[in-house]
């Protein structure tokens, strides 16, 4: 992501590669931390809309753990790029687009694999809203980088 000062753009490499990893990281991350609900409800009584993916208690927790150390690194790194100049805060903001988006997307599977009643519809509604919250999060990483250019040629 160094590209020098000033330039405010994104120019590869394995800082490009850690904040990516960091805002995808978010999707299991959230899928993580929302956890399981305990709602007593029988595994063939259940309303899945699509059965989990099975992993032990171990690999859930190093999953989330991992995940969670991925975008702590990569919000590091990204604000001291930010504070050394070598990217535009423009970028910040495309950070956050695509981490919002993957923590919906890690929510909307935790909800629909999840062992209630209604989990179905529940999951359901969250996909729908799937298309609007990624088009809301291009348009946010539009203006954000349209943003970022206005304000690298008033340099």
């Amino acid at each position: 992501m160094t590209t020098g000062a000033g330039a405010g753009g994104v120019g590869g490499g394995a800082d490009a590669v850690l904040v990516g990893l960091g805002a995808l990281a978010f999707a299991p991350a959230t899928w993580w931390v929302s956890g399981v609900f305990p709602g007593g409800v029988a595994p063939d009584v259940a309303d899945y809309l699509w059965q989990p993916v099975r992993l032990s208690t171990t690999a859930v927790t190093m999953l989330g753990i991992t995940a969670t150390a991925v975008i702590v690194l990569a919000a590091v790194r990204l604000r001291l790029l930010v504070r050394a100049g070598s990217v535009g805060r423009h970028w910040l903001h495309v950070a956050g687009a695509a981490a919002a988006f993957a923590a919906y997307l890690g929510l909307t599977y935790r909800v629909a694999t999840t062992p209630v009643i209604g989990a179905n519809i529940g999951g359901g509604a969250l996909i729908l809203g799937i298309v609007p919250a990624g088009l809301g999060a291009l348009a946010w990483t539009a203006v954000a980088l349209s943003n970022g250019r206005r304000a690298n040629r008033r340099r």
